[in-house]
Order: C-alpha cells, then structure tokens, then sequence
C-alpha cells in the first residue's frame, strides 16, 4: 500500500499538473492552413487562453511577427523564402502559461480559395480555377461540390489532403462529368486515408468535383488540390537516415493513369 505523505505527494503533483495543462494556450486553427513560397502573409491563429506576450514557433526557421493578440486570437505575419520546401509545417503559440500541441500547416504553391457556404448540391457546385486549393470543412451528410474547366488534353491531379490537419476526416473523392455522371471515385490511399487522383481530359468541358465524409461525420477540415503536379502516391524508402544521402522512389502515375 502507498505511504500517506507519497499518496498526497503524487495527489498534489496531479492537481499541479492538470491545473497547468487547464492554463496552456490551445491552438484550434489558422486561416489560411496553407503558406505560399516567397511572400509574406498575414495569418489569424484560432484557439483558446492566448496572451501577451505571446511567442510562436514554426518548425520551419521562417520569420514570424506577432501583429495583435486577443484571448482567442492572434494575427501574425509569417514570410517565407523562395526556396521553402513543399509540403507539412508545424506550428504552435507560447504564453507564460506554456505552450500549444503544434498546428498542421502546408507550405503550398496553389493559390488558396476559402469554401463557399452553399456549395451542397451538384446545381450550385462552387466555381473554382482548375489550378487551385481549396480550405473546406466536412458537413456531415452533406457533400461539398467544387466545379473545374479543363481543355482537351489538360492533365489534372486532384488531391484531398487531411491527415496532416488533424481533423479525423475519412475523405471519399468523385470526379463527375458535366451531366452529373460518376466518371471515378477514390478512397483511401495504400500509404493513408486522403485521396488522390490522376486523369487526361478528353475534350473542352467542365468537371465537378464532389467531396464527402466517408463516416457522414461533421467539422473534419480538409484541403483540396487541383493542379498539373506529378501523380505520386508515396516514396521508397519511408525513412532516410540523418547525415546521409539517400536516392528515393517515386512511386505512382504521372498524371497519366486515367483517360477521360
């Protein structure tokens, strides 16, 4: 049995604990989710007990200034070189109470479209460029409908990006004709549960983009991508070891994979 001084000692160490982990800023979102390379943007961080003076950390060594604190939110302006590399940041808030569980953000060269409000049915499928991304949130029962132009013989990859945002989406993708017709629908990729993909269009014509919940589950966040960027679905080997060189695999189609 454990002694009683040990007993009130482990006791107190919880409360001590659980009040700090009561005090630590929560960091919920950031609008926009994604940086472009080569400029300097001004970003809104979302959460919970922020406060002055407040630090920010990225885990790329990009310079951060911190516009305007308020509880809830904080404006900072974060510039990125030319040279940054593609692809998953994280970011978190300090205060002197501690510190945030990191943010998932992407460093992204799409331009960044935000989700129109009623985009719910096949008839009022939001307008989007056929090289652009786009912040959603999953709404439960309801698909989000995103509609494209592409020219005879455009090669496109769609690319629905979550994991990496932490929302718990289970992300099912369709690619529809202009009619409404299912052209392809893709699930979960061998590698993780977003999606992805590839195809050629066969003639001058617009395309809807549908995106859903597989689970019908509500508030998932998601980023949707539309591009001419290489078709790759994971690379060989998973893991490269610090100081040395390591060639690695692409492994998937170059946008080549679907004819429509």
């Amino acid at each position: 049995m454990m002694p009683r001084f040990l007993m009130h000692l482990f006791v107190g160490c919880c409360a001590l604990w659980g009040s700090q982990l009561m005090a630590q800023p929560n960091l919920q979102s950031a609008k926009p989710s994604a940086l472009p390379p080569g400029q300097s943007i001004e970003m809104v961080l979302v959460g919970e007990k922020f406060a002055e003076p407040l630090k920010v950390w990225c885990s790329q060594p990009f310079p951060i200034e911190v516009l305007a604190v308020t509880a809830n939110e904080a404006k900072i302006k974060i510039t990125l070189p030319a040279e940054a590399p593609l692809g998953p940041v994280g970011i978190s808030v300090a205060t002197a109470e501690g510190n945030s569980l990191p943010l998932g953000l992407l460093v992204d060269d799409l331009a960044t479209v935000a989700e129109a409000t009623e985009n719910h049915d096949f008839a009022t499928a939001q307008v989007i460029d056929a090289r652009s991304a786009v912040d959603g949130v999953a709404d439960g029962p309801k698909s989000d409908f995103f509609r494209i132009r592409s020219a005879a013989d455009q090669k496109l990859t769609l690319e629905l990006r979550t994991d990496y945002l932490g929302g718990g989406m289970d992300p099912v993708v369709r690619l529809l004709n202009a009619q409404g017709g299912e052209l392809a629908t893709v699930d979960d990729l061998p590698t993780s549960g977003e999606c992805r993909l590839a195809f050629t269009a066969a003639k001058d014509t617009e395309y809807v983009v549908e995106v859903r919940d597989n689970k019908y589950a509500a508030g998932g966040k998601y980023r949707l991508r539309i591009g001419d960027f290489p078709f790759v679905q994971t690379l060989f080997p998973s893991v490269v070891q610090a100081g040395n060189t390591t060639d690695l695999l692409a492994i998937g189609a170059d946008a080549s994979e679907l004819a429509i």
